[in-house]
């Protein structure tokens, strides 16, 4: 799983990603990063650096909480529809 997981994270859309600002603590864990990448919020980060005229709000740090998550995920999939719209 850990190579996969490595794998990943060094694919060339999250190194893009990455580029949009630090993902993660200044450490480099590779398990650290993919847990912020995942929550969210990050992701919202970027699309609002994209697309600033849509505000969101109702984001919220996830500590493995599944439901909050999807919610932070639901409000992504808004942001992107919203700028292709």
């Amino acid at each position: 799983m850990e190579g996969i997981l490595e794998q990943f994270m060094s694919s060339s859309l999250v190194t893009w990603v990455k580029t949009c600002g630090q993902l993660g603590d200044k450490d480099g864990n590779v398990l650290t990063e993919y847990t912020e990448l995942i929550d969210g919020i990050f992701l919202n980060k970027v699309m609002n650096e994209i697309n600033p005229k849509v505000t969101v709000h109702g984001l919220n740090k996830v500590n493995n909480d599944v439901g909050q998550r999807a919610q932070n995920l639901s409000v992504l999939i808004y942001h992107i529809k919203c700028y292709y719209q």
